[in-house]
């Protein structure tokens, strides 16, 4: 699931990391989909290629994820 998310988050530029400026190691990342890039009802064929991409068999694995259930409702 949080390879697929990160897929959709990188198709929108919505991938972001916080580098350490001594080490330069990832000490937290955060991944969103920005206002006015594609939304995610309307991306049904980014979304095949990135379930496929992580893995994934099918749809259902992604759409009824606990997780994204509960963010399709908060959204809708």
């Amino acid at each position: 699931m949080s390879e697929y998310t990160a897929y959709f988050a990188v198709n929108r530029g919505g991938c972001f990391a916080l580098l350490d400026n001594k080490t330069g190691k990832v000490v937290a990342g955060a991944y969103c989909g920005p206002p006015r890039t594609v939304p995610f009802s309307k991306s049904f064929e980014a979304m095949g290629i990135n379930i496929r991409k992580a893995g994934m068999a099918y749809g259902p694995t992604v759409l009824l994820n606990p997780r994204m259930k509960t963010l399709g409702i908060w959204m809708d």
